[in-house]
């Protein structure tokens, strides 16, 4: 039989300083957990979705406590979880938590004889104590979704141009921009999403850099330095930001791990090929997390390293494709201009993707169209920042418990310029105002030991 969760978990409510973290310890290791606070939505009966989460549940988690106990209801989800236990093979392991067994068994005896942990070792010990008990009560990889690690990769290779921006004067000494086009090659792979919709992630080559911008830079900002070196591997990043309709197929098909997610967010709709926008990142956690869950790949959002190495592609410049910026090379308020650049046209939403040249690792619209998200804390400076391109985190590095402020790199369809050099950066709350979503989206990494073929 398949269950749609691996874990339900039966608890007082007065346990929840316990439990939420548990549970979302065990999302994290890749279980799909039954657990009121995320499986409860507004409207749902109770009873009825108890009783639901049981029967879809292969294993049943009991924190036994004082809390617990006083209650009228646990006998009967108590006698729920042991008569599933003895007729489908369902596994009942109970978490004691401030009790003795004396007190358990009063209460229970079938449950006095059970024992999965107690909390008194501390919540990572009762974490791994579960694992253990799950595995030696038979648990494999055909109950457990979690991601694997990845499988082999099949690499192909794409053809593209990229731009070069060059400033001119002609015979009355006005400047004029020309572009250069080139030829280059780039490998990635795709995944399938399914009806049709497709996740392209292209391969950057690890390499050092120098993250940053120095003062001589026009209008760069004293939160861009000191600049200094940063030696990132290699990795996958999304050929373009995730459009409404991946965003969308995602959403459809794999349960949540940590959230709800609406299936269209978006203020700017009628284009499936619009970047998904009106996000928190909160919300591009989530994402991640169920693309994962899909793929059997590990999908994150980008360090802020792993964004301006890959947004650079090997150039020095303000943008990657020179020292000025057009409204022919990406989408931003044009009617202000950067450098030696020209006025141009502020088309005042997002553009489809691929609408304008890639840069030389073949990665299309990092400079305008939407804020993209990284997965670092906020910092006012480099100063002391890794040098490995790994997110630079300040003591917390469970994304579902993060708070303050996310950093945010590439500008927006309605920022200036400025906004948009491979220098620039910026931070938002991760959960604040939606309205202001609009102008964030964000792209996807996966980070590979990686086999071909």
């Amino acid at each position: 039989m398949d269950y749609e969760h691996d874990i339900f978990i039966s608890h007082a409510s007065e346990d929840k300083d316990f439990v939420r973290p548990l549970a979302e310890k065990l999302q994290n290791k890749g279980y799909r957990v039954w657990y009121d606070e995320f499986s409860l939505t507004v409207g749902d009966n109770l009873s009825e979705s108890i009783n639901k989460g049981l029967s879809e549940s292969r294993f049943g988690i009991i924190v036994i406590s004082p809390n617990f106990m006083s209650k009228s209801w646990p006998k009967s989800e108590l006698e729920g979880l042991v008569q599933k236990e003895i007729n489908f093979g369902k596994v009942i392991l109970p978490i004691w938590r401030n009790v003795s067994h004396q007190e358990v068994l009063k209460f229970s005896p079938i449950i006095a004889g059970k024992l999965a942990s107690n909390t008194s070792k501390g919540l990572d010990k009762v974490v791994d104590d579960i694992i253990a008990a799950l595995i030696k009560a038979g648990v494999n990889s055909n109950y457990i979704n979690k991601p694997k690690e990845n499988p082999s990769l099949k690499l192909q290779t794409f053809d593209f141009q990229t731009v070069k921006l060059s400033v001119e004067r002609d015979s009355s000494g006005k400047s004029i921009i020309k572009s250069n086009f080139y030829e280059h090659q780039a490998n990635y792979f795709v995944e399938d999403l399914g009806f049709g919709v497709k996740l392209e992630m292209v391969e950057i080559p690890g390499g050092t850099f120098l993250m940053g911008a120095y003062e001589s830079e026009k209008e760069s900002k004293d939160s861009e330095r000191p600049v200094h070196h940063v030696t990132v591997p290699t990795f996958f990043m999304g050929k373009y930001a995730i459009t409404q309709e991946q965003w969308d197929r995602v959403v459809n098909s794999c349960p949540p791990v940590n959230r709800q997610l609406k299936p269209r967010p978006s203020y700017f709709m009628g284009n499936d090929r619009l970047p998904v926008e009106n996000i928190s990142w909160y919300d591009a956690v989530e994402f991640c997390a169920r693309l994962s869950q899909k793929t059997s790949r590990n999908y994150r959002l980008p360090s802020e390293a792993e964004w301006e190495y890959a947004c650079r592609a090997g150039t020095t410049t303000p943008f990657y494709f020179g020292d000025t910026i057009t409204d022919e090379v990406a989408n931003y308020d044009a009617t202000y201009v950067y450098g030696n650049g020209s006025k141009g046209n502020y088309r005042e939403q997002t553009t489809p993707i691929g609408s304008f040249p890639p840069n030389y690792f073949g990665l299309y619209d990092m400079h305008g169209n939407l804020w993209e998200w990284c997965l670092d804390d906020w910092h006012e400076n480099y100063e002391g920042a890794p040098t490995d391109g790994t997110p630079w985190f300040d003591n917390n590095d469970d994304l579902f418990q993060k708070q303050g402020y996310a950093v945010l790199r590439g500008g927006s369809w309605n920022y200036y310029p400025v906004h948009c050099r491979s220098a620039y950066r910026t931070y938002y709350v991760r959960a604040g105002r939606d309205n202001i979503y609009y102008r964030n989206g964000f792209r996807v990494v996966c980070a590979v030991g990686r086999s071909l073929q």
